[in-house]
């Protein structure tokens, strides 16, 4: 074991050991004290409720850049995009039609289960620059729309009522389409 030698603390001058930045443990921890600390300025701003008072809320920023403009086609959130996409297939009588089976959609904004209608034709997740494109959404059952999110060939035969080729040809159209403003806009 190395043996530690006793020095002269830089501020009170006593010869002891060392504890930290050449200051004894009782003047380091006095110097500590006249710091200011990080958390102090941080708690100026305003705490969540679950912190008790400890972690201070941290804000998003809203996406900027030319890259989020040319994105969001206009639309500020996916919310705002589903109403759009809601005045645009909504008949003048105010009923929606599924776009594969052609059966009305009995739900209405404001309902559970208006979220669920509208599928996206290219996966968020994987075309992320078409997640807010006015022709990448179509009115689906919500049934039908599981049913496209996780096909199975099997599915043809399951449900012959479903024109599933359509979807796939929507699909492919839009992968060209997306690959055409990929080029465009050089992203």
């Amino acid at each position: 074991m190395i043996q530690r030698k006793k020095k002269y603390c830089k501020d009170c001058g006593r010869l002891t050991y060392i504890y930290a930045h050449g200051r004894c443990k009782f003047c380091d921890q006095k110097h500590r004290a006249k710091k200011p600390n990080k958390m102090s300025q941080v708690l100026d701003k305003p705490l969540s409720p679950k912190s008790r008072g400890n972690i201070p809320v941290r804000r998003r920023k809203p996406p900027t850049g030319l890259v989020n403009k040319i994105t969001s086609f206009g639309f500020k959130s996916q919310v705002e995009w589903m109403e759009y996409q809601d005045k645009k297939y909504r008949t003048p009588e105010g009923k929606l039609y599924c776009w594969l089976t052609g059966e009305e959609i009995p739900y209405k904004k404001g309902d559970d289960m208006w979220f669920s209608v509208w599928a996206h034709v290219l996966r968020k997740s994987g075309w992320t620059y078409f997640k807010l494109h006015p022709n990448n959404c179509r009115p689906l059952l919500p049934e039908v729309h599981t049913l496209v999110d996780n096909y199975v060939p099997d599915y043809r035969e399951a449900y012959p009522d479903i024109d599933f080729d359509r979807w796939f040809d929507l699909q492919e159209t839009m992968k060209l389409e997306y690959e055409a403003f990929k080029k465009k806009y050089l992203l």
